[in-house]
């Protein structure tokens, strides 16, 4: 099994004067890779809010669906009458709730 070395994951700096110099980032690098980083977000988090709103539109619209459904199945189970207290007039039926 061969082990591998170190030396063949690192940048050296072969232009350097004498012995090898192990060469990193320098801060220049560092900062404009960071920037760059922060403007991405910058530029996504509005289409992110906008995907959020319309999540939000699209289940108020399927809970205003269901409660459609919900009052449609209630009204042909009874007759097409709501129960008593909900801005009906009292039909002389004795609904008990």
């Amino acid at each position: 099994m061969q082990r591998r070395h170190y030396r063949n994951f690192i940048k050296y700096d072969h232009n350097a004067v004498g012995p090898l110099v192990l060469r990193g980032f320098t801060l220049i690098e560092l900062l404009v890779v960071i920037s760059i980083i922060a403007l991405l977000v910058a530029i996504l988090m509005p289409a992110l809010g906008k995907a959020r709103e319309q999540s939000k539109k699209a289940v108020c619209m399927s809970n205003l669906s269901q409660w459609g459904k919900i009052f449609g199945l209630f009204l042909a189970d009874n007759e097409d009458r709501f129960m008593n207290g909900w801005g009906g007039t009292n039909t002389g039926r004795d609904t008990q709730w």
